[in-house]
């Protein structure tokens, strides 16, 4: 009797990364920013993993300007603009994500949106250090090591 055959995620994903754009995209189209932002942040691995963050930062984009036409929406769409100045840092781009993470800090403090919150020290840290300012990275690190924002390994959504 012969197995059946094993399951390839990565393979999976990549033969479907188009269609899964397009699914992305309709759940923006018909107003479903939840939808939507849930089907990206269950890509997010296989894009890191893959080096696919032109596909993270065009997911993100769609989804932060679905948002801002939402009602309600300021949370998802500083999520989604997070998200999108995270792919910028992933593909080399720091300095085009820096003004993005600043006001993403800002914004996602003002509206107490722990999601973003969760996250936002380390990429700006990220964004920081890979602009070699060195003393905004350690000010990120200090500030989510000491508790200034909820820490990812206290339950927060890290993607």
């Amino acid at each position: 009797m012969s197995r059946p055959p094993k399951a390839d995620p990565i393979a999976w994903f990549t033969a479907e990364r188009v269609n899964l754009r397009t699914v992305v995209g309709q759940a923006c189209q018909a107003g479903r920013v939840d939808l939507a932002r849930q089907l990206a942040s269950f890509q997010c691995a296989f894009q890191h993993l893959q080096d696919r963050h032109d596909d993270a930062e065009l997911l993100w984009r769609m989804i932060g300007d679905c948002a801002d036409q939402s009602d309600g929406g300021r949370a998802d769409a500083i999520y989604a603009r997070l998200r999108v100045a995270a792919s910028e840092i992933e593909r080399g781009r720091a300095l085009d994500a820096r003004g993005d993470m600043a006001w993403c800090v800002e914004a996602a403090e003002q509206e107490r949106e722990s999601a973003t919150l969760a996250l936002a020290p380390y990429w700006r840290g990220a964004c920081a250090f890979d602009l070699d300012d060195m003393e905004q990275a350690r000010r990120d690190v200090d500030r989510e090591s000491q508790g200034g924002a909820p820490s990812r390994l206290a339950g927060g959504r890290t993607h």
